[in-house]
């Protein structure tokens, strides 16, 4: 699959640091790789009420990336800060056809 693209939350000052310092020669190239920042959907020991709140916002930043900016054709996802907002619009995104 080409191009990759990443997409990292605001708030993750590791997750893109690895990538760009990963000593050995990846799958793809990485001219072609493209990365995003999404407002996370809760940060760890945030309150549940509160992340009702930066959820709402994280997904409009993920419906718009998903569904008009990239329209990826595969999505892999990890951690459910970021994951779930890019997941759940990708998904929206294919159950109306839009792709």
């Amino acid at each position: 699959y080409s191009p990759i693209v990443l997409v990292v939350a605001t708030t993750d000052t590791t997750s893109l640091r690895r990538v760009q310092a990963y000593p050995h020669s990846l799958p793809f190239d990485r001219e072609r790789m493209t990365t995003y920042q999404i407002p996370r959907s809760r940060e760890v020991g945030q309150s549940y009420w509160t992340s009702i709140l930066t959820t709402l916002y994280s997904f409009w930043f993920a419906f718009w990336l998903v569904g008009f900016k990239v329209r990826p054709d595969l999505v892999l996802v990890n951690g459910p800060g970021t994951c779930l907002p890019i997941a759940v619009s990708a998904f929206f995104f294919r159950l109306v056809g839009w792709k």
